[in-house]
C-alpha cells in the first residue's frame, strides 16, 4: 500500500511538472557557472533557489530565460524537449524573466514600457486596442499595489516603483512561467510584502499568471511564500522540500 502511494505520488509529480532541467552544466571561460544540475518546478507552485553570490541561480534563471545556452544538459517544457536559444524563444513557450538589473526605457511612458517586448506592440492595428492595452496595464498595476498615472515617464518614478513596472511587465505576457531573479533587491518594506502577497494570490488564481519559479533572497527576515526550497551546495542544488 505505501508503496502505490509512493508510486501515485511521483506520477502525480511528473505530470503536474512544467518545467524540468537535466545536467546542466555551463562554463564562463575557466569558470563553472553551474556542474550537472538538474531540477524540477511543478505547476501553480512556487519553488525558491537559495545560495550564495556566485553559487549559479542567476544563470539557471538565464539559461530558462534564453539569455544564455548551457553547455551541456537539457530542458523539457511540459516534458516535450525544448531549445531555448534566445529570449524570444522563451516568450513563445510562455516563460518571462524578470531580471535583477532593470531593462525599462527612462524616457517613455509607464504604458510604453508595459508593451515593450510584447506581440501585440508590433500589431498593426495596435493603435485600436490603446483603450483595452490601457485597462490591462493599469489593472496589473494595481495588483502590484501601484496607483499611477501610465502616461508619466518612468524615468520620474523611484527605483522602487520602476522595478515593480518591470514585473507588471513580465505579468503583461500572461506567461505560464515567471522566473524572478532577486525581484525585492530594491524594494523596500511595504514593497517587498505586498510583493510577496501578490506572488500568493498568483499561485491560488492558477489561470491568468502561474509564478512557478521565483529565485529571489529576502534580505530583511520574515517569512517567504516558497512551496520548496532548494539550497545551492558545491555539489549541485539540494532540494528539501516545503518550509515551515
Amino acid at each position: 500500500m505505501e508503496s502505490d502511494t509512493k508510486a501515485e505520488t511521483t506520477t502525480q509529480r511528473v505530470s503536474n511538472c512544467m518545467l524540468e532541467i537535466r545536467h546542466l552544466t555551463k562554463n564562463f571561460g575557466a569558470t563553472r557557472a553551474l556542474a550537472d544540475v538538474s531540477l524540477s518546478f511543478l505547476e501553480g507552485e512556487i519553488h525558491c533557489l537559495l545560495g550564495e553570490n556566485g553559487a549559479g541561480k542567476s544563470t539557471i534563471g538565464k539559461i530558462i530565460g534564453g539569455l544564455h545556452k548551457a553547455d551541456a544538459g537539457e530542458l523539457l517544457f511540459r516534458g516535450q524537449p525544448v531549445a531555448l536559444n534566445s529570449i524570444s524563444e522563451a516568450r513563445t513557450c510562455g516563460i518571462a524573466v524578470v531580471y535583477q538589473e532593470l531593462s525599462l526605457a527612462p524616457d517613455l511612458s509607464v504604458r510604453a514600457n508595459l508593451q515593450l517586448g510584447s506581440h501585440r506592440s508590433r500589431n498593426p492595428f495596435a493603435r485600436l486596442r490603446h483603450r483595452q492595452e490601457a485597462d490591462e496595464a493599469i489593472a496589473v498595476l494595481r495588483g502590484l499595489g501601484l496607483e499611477i498615472d501610465i502616461e508619466q515617464e518612468v524615468g520620474n518614478l523611484s527605483v522602487a516603483t520602476q522595478q515593480l513596472i518591470e514585473i507588471a511587465k513580465a505579468l503583461m505576457q500572461s506567461p505560464q512561467l515567471v522566473v524572478f531573479d532577486e525581484p525585492t533587491a530594491m524594494l523596500g518594506a511595504v514593497e517587498k510584502q505586498k510583493f510577496f502577497e501578490v506572488l500568493r494570490v498568483l499561485r491560488k488564481k492558477r489561470n491568468r499568471f502561474h509564478p512557478d519559479y521565483p529565485s529571489y533572497r529576502r534580505r530583511h527576515g520574515g517569512r517567504r511564500p516558497s512551496q520548496h526550497h532548494a539550497q545551492r551546495t558545491p555539489g549541485g542544488f539540494v532540494p528539501y522540500g516545503i518550509p515551515s
